[in-house]
């Protein structure tokens, strides 16, 4: 009971501060870095859009190509699973290990792919978590590095202050709570951060996970949530490429995304937050993309 009072006290505050003021569309076009792309159309702001919070960030100067409220806080939703990653990969107990799934990890909030009593390995959690955004798969996993939820979260916390988070703030490893919140700005340093992990990049540029339950023998293939994997800006053919990515979706905070994309050997980093459907998200995601790619030149271009 204490840490649930703890938790929605440190909700209240954390949420209520809002740090920005910003409205509409910014390009931050003032940062000046050596290596930061420059502005080729000044009159360009953007694309329009249905998402309240949004940022694009080069991923090498850390320029900002464009923000639309990036200091405000949000709930990120399954987002949290990105950073649910980055500390299981430092508790790993190995990939191989099985862990029976118990009932205590299921919560409502997805379609269930793993039921009560499958035996399944870490690799398995682990790649749930990221591709159909398991939830309880996420509550498996953190339950095989042998802490309990609130020894993972509060590392979790732990880790966003280490990683200079100020507004980021975690009450559950799979993002159901909304809770958990952040900004579209310190989700792109998540995102950049958890991008460097090759154990994180291999698993989440994949389009689908096929599994054998060990015990039952059932096989599953599970599809990722990121439909971006199947367009323009993850085509070779167009010189773009996704290094990473990962969804989110509550009813608190409606429909977010955050990827790497690279293009002719530059990354930019996009987070959008709140986006009104699906559909938007996605829209939003490949325009901001385009607009970014089109309107900025990089230094060796």
């Amino acid at each position: 009971m204490f840490d649930f009072l703890t938790n929605i006290i440190m909700y209240s505050l954390l949420f209520s501060m809002n740090v920005s003021t910003n409205s509409g569309y910014y390009m931050d076009a003032m940062q000046k870095n050596s290596d930061s792309p420059a502005i080729i159309n000044q009159n360009s702001l953007g694309i329009d859009m249905s998402a309240p919070y949004a940022v694009v960030l080069d991923k090498k100067s850390k320029k900002i190509l464009y923000e639309k409220n990036k200091n405000l806080q949000t709930p990120i939703a399954s987002v949290t699973k990105l950073m649910t990653a980055l500390v299981f990969i430092n508790h790993n107990p190995g990939w191989k290990t099985k862990i029976k799934i118990e009932s205590s990890d299921f919560h409502p909030g997805n379609n269930l792919i793993l039921r009560v009593g499958d035996d399944v390995t870490v690799k398995d959690l682990f790649y749930l978590t990221l591709i159909p955004s398991s939830n309880e798969a996420s509550m498996a996993l953190v339950r095989s590095t042998g802490m309990s939820i609130n020894e993972f979260v509060r590392e979790m916390n732990s880790t966003a202050q280490k990683l200079g988070l100020e507004y980021t703030y975690f009450i559950d490893p799979t993002g159901l709570e909304p809770a958990n919140i952040s900004t579209a700005y310190e989700i792109s340093l998540l995102a950049d951060r958890a991008f460097q992990e090759k154990d994180i990049i291999n698993v989440v540029q994949k389009k689908e996970y096929e599994f054998q339950v060990l015990n039952t023998k059932r096989r599953v293939i599970a599809k990722s949530t990121d439909k971006l994997l199947d367009s323009f800006i993850n085509s070779k053919e167009n010189n773009y490429a996704i290094v990473g990515a990962k969804t989110g979706y509550i009813e608190e905070s409606l429909y977010n995304f955050v990827a790497e994309v690279r293009r002719d050997n530059h990354s930019i980093i996009l987070a959008i937050f709140g986006s009104k459907t699906s559909d938007d998200r996605w829209n939003e995601a490949k325009g901001l993309s385009e607009w970014a790619f089109s309107n900025f030149r990089w230094k060796n271009e």
